[in-house]
């Protein structure tokens, strides 16, 4: 899913479910590493291009996870407005 934003960057989002924190290993980096360059290569982008990963209880973070500029969690997407 692609997120195209006014502040001059697209969110490139990754989706996977996990039963834990889904973990991000040396596979899994190059291809989210070759999906962004595929993308900026195709769109002929001048934005910013942000890996977002959309997961059910995060991304665990080790010596690839410094690639994602943001995430989702299954908390977020189903957290409840506040009343005042």
């Amino acid at each position: 899913m692609l997120i195209d934003r006014n502040v001059g960057i697209i969110n490139l989002c990754e989706m996977k479910f996990a039963v834990n924190e889904f973990v991000i290993d040396k596979k899994q980096d190059e291809a989210l590493r070759h999906k962004k360059s595929a993308f900026i290569n195709e769109s002929k982008t001048r934005k910013g291009v942000h890996i977002t990963m959309v997961t059910t209880y995060g991304v665990k973070r080790n010596e690839y996870w410094h690639n994602i500029q943001s995430e989702v969690t299954m908390n977020d997407l189903f957290e409840r407005t506040k009343r005042k």
